[in-house]
């Protein structure tokens, strides 16, 4: 029982929550870009919220169902279609064995997140199922996802059910809100001042490793060589022309540029989806703020998980 990857996408790959507890070793989580989006589809279909499921790009693959099937999508919206009929977002869709699955053009998003019912069956390396490109390992066979693959499922059907509550928001220029790093003190005053008040704009220098950013220069009190420290998805380290970067969900485990600021987790999803070409600004949070948000995010899914074991009694 398999799904038949017809015509490759945009780096689609296989992601979980990530390959925790091996920084250490130079091994980096590598999870979901969107991980909001991957508990969503996943708990629709009543799968573990972290279950592996296909993280794709626009260009996205062309998947032909040779089993029947329920999934669900979620994240950026891609328009897509099966067998020619349009699909709802976050939402369970059957498939038939024979159906086909496209995606027309880039509506909204910059991530499309697709779960299957009971999730795919690839081997689980150091507790996640996730790629990890750099290494050549997990997701499927160490790397993308390539015309002519077949990922093995279980075939499960679920009833259906939609959610859109827990959905976060996915505007063309975000705010996001960061929590100082160990040299935001560091900052000039004109640095701090084009920081909090200018847009910085998503270069195509960008992946999931790190979004390179273009702005005006962010200038520093002290510009001498760091000593490398722990970096993490969100940290905002500042390039010795002044240009930022900000880390993304394949960051490297330790890294040696000034650490100005990091955004906080119930932002990420707003920065994954972000593209090439729009513009992000930063404002600074504190830590109860960073918390408040991530409960409230929580509260949602506690809510989602509630409504739909009610919607199946």
């Amino acid at each position: 029982m398999t799904i038949l990857v017809e015509k490759s996408g945009l780096y689609a790959s296989i992601r979980d929550s990530g390959r925790f507890g091996y920084r250490n070793l130079g091994v980096n989580p590598g999870g979901a870009s969107d991980i909001a989006a991957l508990r969503t589809v996943n708990l629709l279909l009543g799968n573990d919220e972290y279950e592996a499921a296909i993280e794709t790009y626009f260009p996205a693959p062309v998947f032909l169902f040779e089993t029947e099937t329920s999934f669900a999508i979620g994240g950026g919206n891609f328009e897509p279609e099966l067998d020619g009929m349009n699909i709802i977002m976050n939402s369970v869709i059957r498939a038939k064995a024979g159906s086909r699955l496209r995606f027309r053009r880039k509506v909204r998003g910059n991530i499309s997140v697709i779960s299957i019912k009971d999730g795919l069956y690839v081997p689980t390396i150091l507790r996640s199922k996730s790629l990890n490109s750099a290494a050549g390992f997990g997701g499927f066979e160490g790397r993308t996802l390539q015309t002519g693959d077949r990922i093995r499922i279980s075939g499960g059907i679920v009833s259906s059910a939609q959610i859109v509550g827990t959905i976060p928001t996915y505007v063309q220029n975000p705010v996001l809100r960061v929590l100082p790093g160990p040299d935001f003190k560091s900052i000039t005053a004109l640095g701090l001042l084009r920081f909090l008040e200018g847009g910085f704009e998503i270069t195509r220098q960008s992946n999931r490793m790190g979004y390179r950013l273009f702005g005006k220069a962010i200038t520093l009190l002290d510009d001498s060589e760091r000593i490398s420290s722990a970096v993490t998805y969100g940290t905002i380290q500042c390039l010795p022309d002044g240009g930022l970067t900000v880390l993304m969900a394949d960051h490297q485990t330790t890294g040696g540029y000034p650490n100005l600021a990091t955004v906080i987790t119930a932002d990420l999803p707003v920065l994954a989806q972000t593209s090439v070409g729009q513009t992000l600004r930063f404002e600074v949070a504190d830590e109860f703020e960073a918390i408040s948000a991530l409960q409230m995010q929580e509260r949602d899914f506690a809510f989602l998980k509630a409504g739909l074991k009610l919607n199946r009694k």
